[in-house]
């Protein structure tokens, strides 16, 4: 199995550290490809390449929207994918981390990738420990907060026409996630993920965000676009559920 590892940055310290602990991973290393695409100021020259990995980077001059500081998650992520021949993608940030346990984590996370009667299209990992696996056919949830494996399911017409879009903002994971489902498969979630994120910078003891995971603004575009494609109008995240048209897909197929 091919797996290409999606990794968007501007943040030339962040994407080191990650190189660096992604390479303390003994065996799920050997099926990746990491691709970075950098965004704005990282360069292929200020990366630290490591002689353990499959690094592949992607230069663009894609940048944060300056008047609005919001980022083009969806952008960066399809220009990652659009030449891919993986099997899957696993979306991550370059915030993550991967301290011990994460090797055995993220390979058992393959073996259900590789299981043909879970068929699964879409793999969801989360931190909470005493979480029950399985698939969740009926909770829309899907977000890429420890890692998400999102099966190649991909016509490139329909990247190329997102990247086109230029939809803004955060919630890029979920968009992606839903039309892999619409092609084929189950989403799945595996909790007890080890995988980390690096503390972000709190001012007055709350993390500070920007315009892109502003709620107003996810649904000005990439919840926008949800909405508008599975014809829910008064869909949201929040409401735990598959935008109606997916939910009946779903549903066909599991029956």
């Amino acid at each position: 199995m091919k797996i290409d590892v999606i990794v968007p940055t501007n943040n030339i310290k962040e994407i080191n550290c990650f190189i660096k602990s992604f390479s303390s991973l003994k065996e799920f290393k050997k099926l990746c490809r990491i691709v970075i695409v950098g965004n704005g100021s990282v360069v292929k020259k200020d990366i630290v390449f490591n002689n353990s990995l499959n690094i592949h980077f992607i230069n663009t001059m894609i940048s944060v929207k300056q008047n609005e500081e919001m980022v083009p998650f969806l952008e960066l992520r399809a220009l990652g994918m659009i030449d891919s021949n993986s099997d899957f993608f696993l979306l991550m940030d370059s915030d993550h981390t991967f301290p011990d346990g994460s090797d055995s984590f993220l390979m058992n996370c393959i073996e259900k990738l590789k299981d043909k009667q879970l068929d699964i299209s879409v793999l969801c990992t989360d931190r909470i420990r005493d979480g029950k696996d399985g698939l969740y056919k009926k909770d829309g949830y899907i977000w890429s907060n420890r890692g998400l494996f999102i099966e190649n399911l991909f016509d490139k017409y329909f990247l190329s026409d997102i990247i086109d879009i230029e939809i803004l903002g955060a919630s890029e994971d979920l968009l992606l996630s839903y039309y892999v489902l619409e092609q084929k498969g189950n989403p799945y979630i595996i909790h007890g993920s080890p995988v980390k994120r690096v503390e972000k910078r709190h001012v007055n003891g709350i993390v500070k965000y920007d315009k892109s995971y502003d709620e107003k603004n996810m649904y000005m575009n990439c919840l926008g676009y949800i909405r508008s494609r599975y014809n829910d109008s008064s869909w949201t995240h929040k409401s735990g559920k598959f935008p109606k048209l997916l939910n009946d897909l779903l549903n066909k197929r599991c029956n």
